[in-house]
């Protein structure tokens, strides 16, 4: 009778751990959309680019150092934390942190970055992506289309009093620089010989590769 119980008791142990696993499957899973929403915020898309830019890298809130104990570089990993509330982003203390400037330590995420979270969280903290068809490689400038490229993929290890490599991309100067020797599109394009960027992420998508290309080909006007 005793060894019964005990058997019934781990029993019950071993299916609610199970059931607990299964509880996490769906933090992995994208929602992907064949068409992008302008009024919907996309986390592979926007949200993500910024947090491995800006907060997931080597020492601070990566999967090898997770500072604090929070690691940043998933959606899961994000997610279960429990540092987001999903609707509620003015209760949700990541983002608490971000709106007062607490987080990233290299510099305030700027006031659209923080928007965008803010609006992420507030339409349920969804695992979602986008892909859309349309890609204006033709009608290209720098402050709508390009600076905002870099900012949420880049930005983030590039600013501030000590960016990484002592490269800062904060500026048009600053790009204009990298865009005149070389070094932008070597980089973003995973070319043999230059580091590749983003360091902390996936590489750019075709189309930001191709508008960036572009405007470098224009002459990287400051449009």
């Amino acid at each position: 009778m005793y060894k019964t119980i005990l058997v019934l008791f781990f029993g019950v142990i071993l299916l609610s751990s199970c059931s607990h696993k299964d509880d996490v499957v769906p933090f992995a899973r994208v929602d992907i959309d064949t068409a992008c929403d302008p009024n919907t915020v996309y986390f592979v898309n926007d949200v993500q680019p910024i947090i491995n830019s800006s907060c997931a890298y080597n020492g601070c809130h990566d999967v090898v150092t997770h500072a604090d104990g929070i690691d940043l570089s998933s959606y899961s990993s994000i997610m279960s934390d429990g540092e987001i509330i999903a609707g509620n982003p003015n209760n949700s203390e990541f983002y608490e942190e971000i709106e007062k400037g607490e987080m990233p330590p290299n510099g305030a995420l700027s006031s659209s970055q923080q928007q965008l979270i803010h609006d992420w969280i507030l339409q349920g903290a969804k695992n979602n992506e986008c892909v859309s068809g349309n890609c204006d490689s033709v009608n290209v400038n720098f402050s709508s289309v390009v600076m905002p490229i870099l900012s949420s993929n880049c930005q983030g290890c590039h600013n501030g009093s000590n960016p990484a490599g002592g490269i800062s991309i904060t500026n048009y100067n600053e790009v204009a620089i990298l865009a005149h020797n070389g070094k932008l599109l070597a980089t973003i394009k995973h070319l043999n010989g230059y580091s590749p960027m983003p360091k902390n992420g996936n590489k750019l998508n075709d189309c930001s590769i191709a508008q960036i290309q572009k405007w470098i080909n224009d002459g990287y006007p400051n449009n």
